[in-house]
């Protein structure tokens, strides 16, 4: 009996690449705005329910395109602690939510995320001092 027969070769993955289809970009699109206005939206990553809510779109068929856009290395997941309202307590808790950056300008994200919180303290205390009469 022949060898190859014996041990079948192992198949071959192949990286197939990934078409850019209207969902995927608009799930960069909406990813990209989102980052422009950090005081609306706070600072990235963003929860995919975040960017569902802000596309309109159905959470499940967009957690799908995001790890398509993952897979394809147009943007990175991370498992963040994010700031939700929770309807029992009335109160902000933190969650675990996936959340994802764009791959090409996470750096500067970071950056200027970091930024942002590291000026919080002096933006809450002007916000207080322009409300008081």
């Amino acid at each position: 009996m022949a060898q190859h027969l014996i041990n079948p070769p192992a198949p071959q993955l192949v990286d197939k690449p990934s078409r850019m289809t209207r969902a995927k970009r608009a799930a960069l699109d909406a990813l990209a705005d989102l980052g422009s206005n950090f005081v609306e939206w706070g600072t990235p990553p963003y929860a995919v329910s975040l960017l569902a809510a802000e596309m309109g779109a159905d959470l499940s068929n967009l957690t799908k395109t995001m790890r398509g856009l993952e897979r394809a290395g147009l943007v990175v997941r991370e498992v963040a602690r994010v700031d939700c309202r929770n309807a029992i307590s009335g109160d902000h808790m933190p969650r675990r939510c996936v959340c994802y950056w764009l791959a090409e300008t996470m750096a500067h994200d970071k950056a200027q995320a970091e930024a942002w919180r590291a000026g919080s303290a002096e933006r809450a205390a002007k916000a207080l001092q322009a409300m008081r009469f």
